[in-house]
């Protein structure tokens, strides 16, 4: 069993990646009209959902999501909810991709090929899905522990420069009067949803010993990326700037200056770093969907598990070719939703599974 720093990894790599990847695109769409307050509810239920999926997964240590719903509710549910499950974890790692290839397009190469770039993270990715699940854990740690530093060094340079509009984020929180809308609600969520994967991590990382405090923690850095997400971007666009950018946060790094280091500009560093984050979360995703799929019983080892592969390949290739430039920030609504939907359908199966085990003993 893995300790419990690992779980704590795999919430980092969740909220980190959500403010690149259009979370705070999609609250800059309200941010004259509900943005604030749903920010603020998000903390709330995003803190409940970290209590609750901690304070049951530890009920069922060592176990997956479909051993845990094994012996209380009938056999068709389950199966069904580990396929509704491992739909979604797909999805989650073939919307990233995407999202992924355009950023390098954007900022890094502008003259390689879509296509190109895609095949080269696809044959990546499709390599080392079939890894252990400890080995991904391990480059996981790797990766966020190399991250951690730029997140703090970018945060102090915010706090430390002379030249953010402060009347701008001040201007923003003025309109806490407006009630929350829906999508920035579920855009915001998803900073907390990182403890979601032990339905399949459970079964390698040892929660049991968790404290109050350690989870208290894990919710105010949660907080902290969230709020980080809104604001930093406002004090160097301004609140109307913010609107008209795609990657607004990568624009926001652009526009930081670094006098006193070797490179004045560091968005080359932190890209190149947010790549690895990327690459490393999907693999997560499609292998959550992989172990998710073994669960079901059949034969993994054989042909089922390379057509279920195939169909991660065709399937986002066809997704990729059809998805415009302009469109992904629509699927990545849609994608936040049905993300809230989700784990909201998670937490009340697993309060249903707790109170039937409970009864039973």
């Amino acid at each position: 069993m893995l300790g419990k720093r690992y779980i704590t990894y795999l919430f980092y790599l969740n909220a980190i990646l959500s403010i690149t990847i259009f979370v705070p695109q999609i609250m800059y769409k309200n941010s004259l009209n509900g943005s604030i307050l749903s920010i603020g509810l998000a903390i709330i239920v995003g803190g409940l959902f970290i209590y609750i999926l901690k304070k049951i997964f530890v009920e069922f240590p060592e176990q997956n999501i479909n051993q845990i719903l094994k012996y209380v509710v009938p056999n068709w549910v389950r199966k069904w909810y580990v396929i509704y499950s491992l739909i979604f974890w797909y999805l989650t790692g073939a919307l990233y991709i995407i999202a992924l290839i355009q950023v390098v397009k954007l900022f890094i190469n502008p003259q390689t090929p879509l296509m190109v770039t895609y095949f080269i993270f696809l044959a990546l990715i499709i390599f080392t899905i079939l890894l252990k699940t400890e080995s991904l854990l391990y480059v996981t740690e790797v990766i966020v522990l190399l991250h951690i530093p730029i997140i703090l060094f970018i945060t102090a340079r915010f706090l430390s420069d002379p030249y953010i509009f402060k009347d701008s984020i001040y201007q923003s929180v003025t309109y806490i009067k407006h009630l929350p809308k829906f999508n920035s609600f579920t855009a915001a969520l998803f900073i907390f949803t990182g403890f979601s994967n032990l339905i399949i991590f459970n079964e390698k990382i040892n929660i049991n010993f968790i404290k109050k405090r350690y989870i208290i923690g894990i919710f105010l850095f949660g907080i902290f990326i969230l709020l980080s997400s809104y604001f930093i971007p406002i004090g160097y666009l301004g609140l109307k700037g913010v609107s008209k950018e795609v990657f607004v946060w990568l624009t926001t790094v652009d526009s930081m200056q670094f006098e006193y280091l070797f490179v004045e500009r560091v968005i080359y560093i932190i890209l190149y770093v947010q790549i690895f984050c990327s690459l490393i979360y999907i693999i997560l995703c499609w292998h959550t969907s992989l172990e998710l799929f073994k669960t079901l019983n059949l034969n993994y080892r054989g042909m089922y598990k390379w057509i279920l592969i195939s169909f991660f390949i065709c399937l986002t290739t066809i997704i990729q070719l059809l998805i415009k430039e302009q469109e992904i920030i629509k699927y990545f609504i849609i994608f936040f939703n049905y993300s809230a939907i989700s784990n909201f359908l998670l937490v009340i199966l697993l309060i249903y599974v707790s109170i039937k085990k409970r009864h039973a003993s």
